[in-house]
């Protein structure tokens, strides 16, 4: 029976004992009582303070289904209170299933930007072929959007459908496939992308021109792009078709990104990559396996779990293959493998997946592992046997409050299985990247009717990274209504705007960073702007990096809004968010450029008046 392991990679034997000391406080197994009947759910979250929910698949005898397996398995959902127990379930019926299989099951869950539930994943459909779908409940598990289908009639297998929400739809990785009737008798694998709205229609899909490549996972990084993982066979008929570990990625509008192939890690071409996660020095941490003989027909294959450690340009920096007692076992599974990864604010981590020992000529017991390994180097700092999880679909939760939940299928010798979850306390502090150090700009114009009572705005906002782009605006006007879209219609106001009526612009990235600019289009006009801007002074400039720069905007009226400012480098990315008293900044403050670079900055000033720009030169 299969287990699962959990890796705990930490610096050194005294930052094991003094920051991170998982302890168990719960497990729960979670399962139907009749025979053949198991409830199979792995994917979760926090849904609030005292709720979680997971989402997988129920699986049920059906007499009608013949010839076939006998069984029906519908997507569903289960809701845990904090202590583990079952709070409730949802189980929801696909149509169009096979008839003599007919199986679903959902991969992945998240949360909607409106609190509610997303799920998708995979179906075996009524032409025996698998299709994947999505589709919305609110916090009970009540379903709120019809099922939508995509990727329909893939003539592969069913994959981890791994789904990233954005502020304006999901990111989703399947598994697709050739027809065979296109190259001759051999089915190849084809990594997809599928970019979906709020309602789970398609936007765009992308398939990857690399054949035999599978995609596991998808990691969003600072500069807006979205690293994909995963790795890439090299079909060769009779022969041994090596498996190298593949690393990609795609923008947030389709954009594909060069991919680079990682052969002979750690001494063999069979290599797989299950899980990625970015680590505090800007790199990434790879989780998955290798194998230990070559894949043709009929070989056994040998699993040792693998960590592979790329830098910011995706150099291997280090490698470690983890091998179990039943290495060399001619059990075609035994071994260890890699799934999932955390890694912590100091630069370790946590990784899970499965561990076995040799029982048998032909067998191996599968249980479960917690080590420790060295960041960066990975070199191993202590191993320990631990009770049993069992390796069905392999995930963790893992919260900044040092909270882990482990959780995997579950299966007895009477068939009678389930899912069993672990919940682990003071697992350390996972790291969070800062996605938003290079946060969105917005930038609103706009122009007046003649009656100057209809307000005609525009948005010229960046998204901010390179690769960055504005996914969400929300506009509000100053009179308690607001518009959610790019481009909103011309505003007519009831009553006549005051030079205090304030209209706002917040922007939203692929990266669910925001930032706000405020305008006042009714206080002056445009000769009185001219004036008012003039008066501002920025001095000196140029001036030398580190020096002392002095921002003054003299005759500006009492106000309790503050003076607010960017100060933009030369390809518009903000490098500093300013803000200051109107009685400060009307005597002159210091404008802080220590660590700037050399080169020509912009400064936005916008006070509740007007707004006023000046450059700076910095040399």
């Amino acid at each position: 029976m299969k287990k699962l392991f959990l890796l705990l990679m930490l610096g050194s034997l005294v930052s094991i004992y003094a920051d991170a000391q998982p302890s168990l406080t719960w497990q729960r197994i979670y399962r139907k009582r009749q025979l053949d009947t198991y409830l199979s759910v792995s994917f979760g979250y926090r849904i609030s303070s005292a709720r979680y929910v997971l989402g997988g698949r129920l699986v049920v005898p059906d007499p009608t289904v013949t010839p076939g397996t006998g069984l029906r398995s519908s997507p569903g959902l289960l809701f845990l209170n904090a202590a583990g127990d079952s709070i409730g379930s949802r189980f929801h019926t696909l149509r169009g299933l096979s008839p003599s299989a007919p199986n679903a099951s959902i991969r992945d869950i998240c949360r909607t930007p409106a609190g509610g539930i997303a799920a998708t994943g995979w179906m075996l459909d009524s032409v025996d072929h698998y299709s994947n779908f999505f589709y919305t409940c609110d916090t009970l598990g009540s379903r709120l959007t019809p099922f939508r289908y995509f990727n329909v009639h893939s003539y592969g297998s069913a994959s981890d459908s791994k789904m990233l929400p954005l502020p304006d739809g999901y990111l989703v990785l399947v598994g697709t496939t050739t027809s065979p009737a296109q190259v001759s008798a051999v089915t190849h694998q084809l990594g997809a992308v599928f970019k979906l709205d709020l309602q789970g229609n398609v936007v765009w899909q992308r398939l990857f021109p690399e054949v035999d490549l599978l995609i596991n996972d998808i990691v969003p990084r600072p500069d807006g792009s979205y690293a994909l993982i995963g790795n890439r066979l090299f079909y060769r008929q009779g022969q041994a078709s090596p498996v190298h570990v593949w690393v990609g990625g795609v923008t947030a509008t389709g954009d594909t990104l060069p991919g680079r192939l990682y052969p002979g890690l750690h001494g063999t071409d069979y290599t797989f990559a299950n899980a990625a996660a970015l680590t505090p020095d800007g790199g990434l941490l790879l989780a998955g396996y290798s194998k230990g003989q070559g894949l043709t027909a009929g070989s056994t294959l040998f699993n040792q779990g693998l960590l592979v450690k790329l830098d910011a340009q995706g150099t291997v920096q280090q490698t470690r293959t983890i091998v179990s007692p039943a290495w060399g076992a001619s059990y075609s599974d035994a071994g260890s493998r890699l799934f999932r990864l955390s890694v912590l604010s100091n630069g370790d981590a946590l990784a899970f997946g499965y561990y076995s020992t040799i029982t048998g000529i032909t067998t191996s017991a599968f249980s479960s592992f917690l080590g420790g390994f060295a960041a960066v180097t990975l070199q191993p700092s202590f191993q320990l046997l631990d009770s049993p999880l069992t390796g069905s679909y392999p995930t963790l939760l893992h919260e900044a409050n040092g909270q882990l939940r482990v959780q995997g299928g579950y299966a007895s010798s009477n068939r009678n299985g389930g899912t069993l979850v672990r919940a682990y306390q003071n697992a350390g502090v996972p790291y969070q990247p800062n996605l938003c150090a290079t946060p969105p700009v917005p930038n609103a114009g706009y122009a007046f009717n003649a009656a100057r009572d209809t307000l005609r705005l525009a948005d010229f906002s960046t998204g901010g990274g390179i690769y960055a782009v504005v996914s969400a605006w929300h506009w509000s006007f100053g009179d308690g209504s607001t518009y959610d879209g790019r481009t909103p219609p011309p505003h007519r106001y009831n009553a006549p705007p005051t030079a205090a009526t304030p209209v706002t612009l917040t922007v939203t990235n692929n990266l669910g960073c925001s930032a706000t600019q405020m305008l006042f289009p009714f206080a002056l006009s445009t000769a009185a702007q001219r004036e008012l801007a003039a008066r501002v002074q920025l001095f000196p400039s140029p001036v030398a990096s580190g020096g002392a720069v002095t921002v003054q905007w003299p005759g500006l009226q009492p106000s309790p809004v503050e003076v607010r400012g960017e100060l933009l480098d030369a390809l518009g990315r903000v490098a500093r968010h300013l803000a200051w008293p109107v009685a400060t900044i009307s005597q002159g403050v210091a404008l802080d450029i220590a660590g700037l670079g050399a080169g020509l900055y912009m400064l936005r000033l916008q006070a509740a008046e007007g707004t006023a720009t000046r450059r700076l030169e910095v040399r």
